[in-house]
C-alpha cells in the first residue's frame, strides 16, 4: 500500500488499496501550461471521483451501454504550503469495505464550462474483516 497518495491529475496512476481503507487521496490540479491551481481557483471547481467495474457493459455491439458508477465522491480543495492547492477525496470505511477487484476510476474536474476528465485503474484488495 502506498503511504502518500498524491499525484498530478494528468497522470493518473494504477492504485492498489484495501477495501475499507480511509487514507485520503490528494490530487494536484495542473493547468495545460504546467502551473498549479491556486486555492481560490480550485475551490471554484467541482471535482468528482467515480468508480466503475472494469469492462462492464450491458447490451451487445453498438447497443452496449456502460454500467453507471458504483461509487462517487466529491473532493474538497485545500491549500498547500507553496500557495497552490490539492483536492482531497476523503474515504469512510463503508465507501470501499464491501468492494474487491479491479475498477476503473475517473476524476472529473469542472470549472464553469470547462470539463477535464482523467482515468486510471484501482485494484481493491478484499477486506477479510467485512
Amino acid at each position: 500500500m502506498v503511504s502518500d497518495v498524491h499525484f498530478n491529475i494528468h497522470t493518473l496512476p494504477d492504485i492498489e488499496m484495501y477495501g475499507g481503507d480511509t487514507l485520503p487521496w490528494e490530487v494536484t490540479l495542473i493547468r495545460d501550461d504546467g502551473s498549479k491551481f491556486s486555492v481560490d481557483t480550485a475551490s471554484e471547481c467541482i471535482c468528482k471521483l467515480s468508480f466503475t467495474p472494469l469492462k462492464a457493459t450491458s447490451g451487445l455491439g453498438n447497443n452496449s451501454v456502460a454500467v453507471p458508477p458504483i461509487f462517487e465522491k466529491i473532493g474538497e480543495a485545500k491549500p498547500t504550503l507553496d500557495g497552490s492547492s490539492v483536492v482531497v477525496f476523503a474515504f469512510s470505511e463503508s465507501d470501499t469495505k464491501g468492494l474487491r477487484g479491479k475498477f476503473l476510476y475517473q476524476i472529473e474536474v469542472r470549472h464553469d464550462d470547462d470539463l477535464r476528465l482523467c482515468q486510471g485503474s484501482v485494484y481493491i484488495k478484499q477486506n477479510i474483516n467485512r
